[in-house]
């Protein structure tokens, strides 16, 4: 389990090696909803997938 610092808008930078391949990741608003991708990671590029092809992740 990996756990990575966002900011406001979302977006989190790590200097760790990190093995994405196959993750399933979730987030967890600060009042403790949550919400997870269905499918596994294949990139680190969020961006090729959130916002052309596929809806964001957003929690309450």
């Amino acid at each position: 389990m990996y756990t990575l610092p966002i900011d406001a808008k979302g977006n989190f930078y790590t200097t760790e090696l990190v093995n994405i391949t196959g993750l399933y990741p979730v987030i967890t608003s600060t009042a403790g909803a949550t919400a997870s991708m269905s499918t596994g990671l294949s990139t680190g590029q969020c961006n090729s997938c959130h916002g052309s092809s596929t809806s964001g992740l957003y929690t309450n």
